[in-house]
């Protein structure tokens, strides 16, 4: 089967359930040594990074976590939001807890929680993006959409693509029509795409039928068959083979994954 970039029919195999909205795992890692060493290392004076843990290095004036917790609240098909930080990231910790005991009148310019949707804050494994993830799984049940705290220009209307995609996309029916929850989704873009932006490309997903490799962008949404190898490991380079489908996005705003001076350099040129 081709992978194609092409609008979704309106018509799917499997529907989505009446009440569409899922829940969403926020990964965001641990210390985040690519990018924090890097800048104190090799670019003295020229990046600054403002905290110790890589979620909480601000984009336009705001943590990167906090971005990407917006884009999930104000997203119409997210019924709850799971963030789970590394016991090596206290800070992270400590100010999503604090997020998530805010009202949106308290910190307009954070975050903000809309009506029906709450954040809850689970310390990780310690183990990795993997193990991470497999726990918040078990947790939050499937389908979930999952995304990592380094891509800090996400919008609500990613999301909210994405979800679609899951739920009504032309390769549905190779799920199986005994499915009642689709196979995962694993979001990616052109490798070329990050290339000409000028951000890393640490891991890819394989290539399209053009032959062009593809990277993971970090967003996904795990379904019937519980995929695990989805996303984009802060410490994790070489190829994968993804469990389930791929949706390739030629969007900018999706090629910028933040693990290194010259990624940050280039999310906070495009905000």
């Amino acid at each position: 089967m081709g992978d194609r970039v092409t609008p979704d029919p309106s018509s799917s195999t499997v529907p989505p359930p009446a009440s569409s909205r899922i829940p969403a795992v926020l990964l965001c890692g641990g210390r985040g040594t690519r990018l924090l060493d890097a800048c104190e290392d090799e670019a003295e004076g020229t990046i600054d990074v403002e905290y110790d843990e890589k979620p909480l290095v601000t984009v336009g004036e705001r943590p990167m976590v906090d971005r990407v917790l917006s884009a999930l609240i104000e997203a119409d098909s997210i019924g709850s939001v799971h963030a789970v930080a590394s016991p090596h990231a206290p800070e992270t910790i400590e100010h999503l807890e604090a997020v998530g005991r805010d009202d949106v009148t308290d910190r307009p310019e954070a975050v903000g929680r809309a009506e029906g949707i709450d954040l809850v804050v689970h310390e990780g494994t310690g183990e990795g993006y993997v193990a991470d993830l497999r726990a918040a799984i078990e947790t939050v049940g499937t389908p979930a959409l999952t995304v990592v705290a380094d891509l800090p220009l996400l919008r609500a209307s990613h999301v909210d693509a994405t979800v679609e995609r899951f739920w009504t996309g032309p390769d549905v029916a190779t799920s199986g029509s005994d499915r009642s929850v689709p196979r995962s989704l694993s979001v990616c873009v052109p490798a070329g795409t990050k290339r000409r932006l000028g951000v890393s490309v640490d891991a890819t997903l394989g290539s399209d039928d053009r032959g062009r490799p593809l990277a993971p962008t970090g967003l996904n949404v795990v379904g019937d068959d519980g995929g695990d190898d989805d996303g984009n490991d802060d410490g994790d380079d070489g190829d994968r083979d993804e469990p389930g489908r791929r949706w390739i996005r030629d969007d900018p705003a999706l090629a910028v994954n933040v693990n290194r001076p010259g990624d940050l350099a280039v999310a906070r040129d495009r905000i």
